[in-house]
Protein backbone atom coordinates (compact mmCIF):
# COMPACT_ATOMS: atom_id res chain seq x y z
CA UNK A 1 0.00 0.00 0.00
CA UNK A 2 1.08 3.56 -0.93
CA UNK A 3 1.58 6.51 0.88
CA UNK A 4 -1.17 9.02 0.49
CA UNK A 5 1.35 11.48 -1.14
CA UNK A 6 4.95 11.04 -1.54
CA UNK A 7 5.69 14.43 -0.92
CA UNK A 8 3.92 14.40 2.45
CA UNK A 9 6.95 11.98 3.97
CA UNK A 10 9.35 13.54 5.98
CA UNK A 11 13.21 14.08 4.45
CA UNK A 12 16.09 13.76 5.98
CA UNK A 13 16.73 17.52 6.74
CA UNK A 14 13.58 17.09 9.24
CA UNK A 15 14.51 14.01 10.73
CA UNK A 16 16.24 13.38 13.97
CA UNK A 17 20.09 12.46 13.45
CA UNK A 18 19.50 9.61 15.89
CA UNK A 19 16.96 6.83 16.24
CA UNK A 20 15.68 3.76 18.27
CA UNK A 21 16.18 0.82 15.69
CA UNK A 22 14.10 -2.21 15.38
CA UNK A 23 15.59 -5.11 13.38
CA UNK A 24 13.37 -7.04 11.37
CA UNK A 25 13.55 -10.92 9.42
CA UNK A 26 12.57 -11.58 5.95
CA UNK A 27 11.23 -7.74 5.66
CA UNK A 28 11.98 -4.38 3.35
CA UNK A 29 9.91 -1.60 4.38
CA UNK A 30 10.60 1.17 1.92
CA UNK A 31 10.00 4.99 1.75
CA UNK A 32 6.20 5.84 0.44
CA UNK A 33 5.21 2.19 2.05
CA UNK A 34 2.57 1.06 4.43
CA UNK A 35 3.34 -2.00 5.94
CA UNK A 36 2.02 -4.02 9.27
CA UNK A 37 4.66 -5.71 11.10
CA UNK A 38 4.25 -8.33 13.96
CA UNK A 39 6.79 -7.63 16.83
CA UNK A 40 7.48 -10.87 19.31
CA UNK A 41 10.61 -9.91 20.81
CA UNK A 42 10.22 -8.23 24.19
CA UNK A 43 13.29 -5.77 23.70
CA UNK A 44 11.77 -5.01 20.55
CA UNK A 45 8.33 -4.34 22.22
CA UNK A 46 9.28 -2.33 24.75
CA UNK A 47 11.44 -0.05 22.05
CA UNK A 48 7.96 -0.03 19.82
CA UNK A 49 6.03 1.52 22.91
CA UNK A 50 9.18 3.86 23.80
CA UNK A 51 8.70 5.35 20.49
CA UNK A 52 4.84 5.50 20.10
CA UNK A 53 4.73 7.11 23.18
CA UNK A 54 7.31 9.90 21.93
CA UNK A 55 7.29 10.91 18.20
CA UNK A 56 6.22 7.28 16.63
CA UNK A 57 9.68 7.43 14.84
CA UNK A 58 12.11 4.57 14.54
CA UNK A 59 14.53 2.91 12.24
CA UNK A 60 13.51 -0.27 10.47
CA UNK A 61 16.37 -2.02 9.32
CA UNK A 62 16.33 -5.49 7.88
CA UNK A 63 18.49 -8.06 9.97
CA UNK A 64 21.81 -9.72 8.10
CA UNK A 65 20.89 -13.39 9.74
CA UNK A 66 16.99 -13.56 10.43
CA UNK A 67 18.00 -16.16 13.07
CA UNK A 68 19.61 -13.80 15.17
CA UNK A 69 17.42 -13.11 18.61
CA UNK A 70 19.56 -9.91 19.61
CA UNK A 71 21.32 -8.31 16.59
CA UNK A 72 23.81 -5.40 17.11
CA UNK A 73 24.41 -3.28 14.23
CA UNK A 74 27.01 -5.10 12.69
CA UNK A 75 24.78 -7.52 12.17
CA UNK A 76 22.10 -5.34 10.05
CA UNK A 77 22.17 -4.21 6.96
CA UNK A 78 23.42 -0.65 6.87
CA UNK A 79 20.66 1.06 4.65
CA UNK A 80 17.43 1.21 6.40
CA UNK A 81 13.99 3.55 6.61
CA UNK A 82 12.66 5.65 8.81
CA UNK A 83 9.36 5.09 9.88
CA UNK A 84 6.49 6.30 11.37
CA UNK A 85 3.98 4.30 13.37
CA UNK A 86 0.69 4.93 12.47
CA UNK A 87 -0.87 2.47 14.57
CA UNK A 88 -0.17 0.35 17.29
CA UNK A 89 -2.15 -2.75 17.91
CA UNK A 90 -2.05 -4.67 21.48
CA UNK A 91 -2.43 -8.53 20.79
CA UNK A 92 -3.53 -11.19 24.16
CA UNK A 93 -0.49 -12.74 24.06
CA UNK A 94 1.68 -9.45 24.85
CA UNK A 95 2.32 -9.08 21.30
CA UNK A 96 2.08 -6.13 19.09
CA UNK A 97 1.22 -5.24 15.61
CA UNK A 98 2.23 -1.92 14.33
CA UNK A 99 1.23 -0.26 11.07
CA UNK A 100 4.33 1.76 9.48
CA UNK A 101 4.62 4.16 6.93
CA UNK A 102 8.23 4.36 5.79
CA UNK A 103 9.76 7.77 5.11
CA UNK A 104 13.06 8.66 3.71
CA UNK A 105 15.95 5.78 3.67
CA UNK A 106 19.09 6.21 5.93
CA UNK A 107 22.34 4.86 6.86
CA UNK A 108 23.65 3.51 9.94
CA UNK A 109 27.04 5.35 11.41
CA UNK A 110 27.63 4.58 14.43
CA UNK A 111 25.84 2.48 17.21
CA UNK A 112 24.98 4.64 20.28
CA UNK A 113 23.20 2.09 22.33
CA UNK A 114 22.38 -2.00 22.41
CA UNK A 115 19.33 -2.01 24.65
CA UNK A 116 17.73 -0.56 23.21
CA UNK A 117 19.29 -0.28 19.85
CA UNK A 118 20.11 3.11 19.19
CA UNK A 119 22.25 4.37 16.22
CA UNK A 120 23.39 7.44 14.49
CA UNK A 121 22.26 8.24 11.21
CA UNK A 122 22.16 9.94 7.99
CA UNK A 123 20.18 10.15 5.16
CA UNK A 124 19.70 9.89 1.92
CA UNK A 125 17.90 12.71 -0.11
CA UNK A 126 15.31 11.35 -2.91
CA UNK A 127 16.33 12.85 -6.82
CA UNK A 128 13.36 13.70 -9.04
CA UNK A 129 13.74 13.47 -12.64
CA UNK A 130 13.02 16.17 -15.03
CA UNK A 131 10.08 15.27 -17.21
CA UNK A 132 11.40 17.85 -20.03
CA UNK A 133 14.62 15.50 -20.40
CA UNK A 134 13.10 12.95 -22.74
CA UNK A 135 15.38 10.54 -21.41
CA UNK A 136 14.44 10.69 -18.36
CA UNK A 137 10.73 11.50 -19.40
CA UNK A 138 11.27 7.59 -20.89
CA UNK A 139 12.47 5.85 -17.81
CA UNK A 140 9.36 7.91 -15.71
CA UNK A 141 6.70 6.68 -18.08
CA UNK A 142 8.46 3.01 -17.95
CA UNK A 143 8.74 2.74 -13.94
CA UNK A 144 4.74 4.02 -13.72
CA UNK A 145 3.90 1.29 -16.97
CA UNK A 146 4.70 -1.43 -14.37
CA UNK A 147 3.62 0.12 -11.62
CA UNK A 148 0.28 0.07 -13.32
CA UNK A 149 0.68 -3.58 -13.86
CA UNK A 150 1.73 -4.12 -10.69
CA UNK A 151 -1.95 -2.71 -9.24
CA UNK A 152 -3.72 -4.66 -12.01
CA UNK A 153 -2.42 -7.83 -10.42
CA UNK A 154 -2.64 -6.78 -6.65
CA UNK A 155 -7.00 -6.67 -5.89
CA UNK A 156 -5.98 -6.02 -2.58
CA UNK A 157 -4.41 -2.20 -3.30
CA UNK A 158 -7.12 0.38 -4.01
CA UNK A 159 -7.52 1.47 -7.88
CA UNK A 160 -7.60 4.93 -6.02
CA UNK A 161 -3.98 4.64 -6.27
CA UNK A 162 -3.02 4.38 -10.19
CA UNK A 163 -4.33 8.05 -10.51
CA UNK A 164 -1.17 9.20 -7.81
CA UNK A 165 1.18 7.13 -9.87
CA UNK A 166 0.74 10.14 -12.31
CA UNK A 167 2.00 12.55 -10.48
CA UNK A 168 4.53 10.61 -8.95
CA UNK A 169 8.01 12.65 -10.65
CA UNK A 170 10.60 10.21 -7.94
CA UNK A 171 11.57 7.28 -9.91
CA UNK A 172 13.24 6.50 -6.30
CA UNK A 173 9.58 5.94 -5.20
CA UNK A 174 7.75 4.21 -8.25
CA UNK A 175 10.89 1.80 -7.81
CA UNK A 176 10.33 1.15 -3.85
CA UNK A 177 6.36 0.29 -4.89
CA UNK A 178 7.68 -2.10 -7.70
CA UNK A 179 9.72 -4.12 -5.02
CA UNK A 180 8.25 -4.05 -2.16
CA UNK A 181 4.88 -5.58 -3.91
CA UNK A 182 6.89 -8.25 -5.95
CA UNK A 183 7.99 -11.65 -4.56
CA UNK A 184 11.66 -11.61 -3.84
CA UNK A 185 14.05 -12.85 -1.95
CA UNK A 186 15.34 -10.77 0.68
CA UNK A 187 18.67 -9.89 -0.53
CA UNK A 188 16.87 -8.76 -3.93
CA UNK A 189 14.35 -6.85 -1.83
CA UNK A 190 17.24 -4.79 -0.13
CA UNK A 191 18.92 -3.95 -3.26
CA UNK A 192 16.42 -1.02 -4.37
CA UNK A 193 16.88 0.42 -0.90
CA UNK A 194 20.58 0.53 -1.43
CA UNK A 195 21.69 4.08 -3.08
CA UNK A 196 23.19 3.73 -6.24
CA UNK A 197 27.10 4.03 -6.82
CA UNK A 198 28.44 7.30 -7.37
CA UNK A 199 29.85 7.83 -10.74
CA UNK A 200 33.50 6.93 -11.62
CA UNK A 201 36.02 9.83 -11.86
CA UNK A 202 36.70 11.68 -14.96
CA UNK A 203 40.03 10.82 -16.96
CA UNK A 204 42.06 13.03 -17.59
CA UNK A 205 42.96 14.02 -20.59
CA UNK A 206 46.99 12.74 -21.86
CA UNK A 207 48.73 15.48 -23.02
Amino acid sequence: IMAADPDHLLRGDDAPPTLPLLPVRNIVLFPGVVLPVTVTRKKSVKLVRKAYAADKLLGVVAQLNPDADEPATDELHTVGTLARILKLLEQPDGQITIILQGQVRFTIEEQLGFSPLVARVSYFPEVALNPEVPGEFGLLQALREAATKVLELTPEIPMEARAMLDGIQSPAFLTHFLSSNVQLDLPAKQRPLQPPDPPPPALSPIL
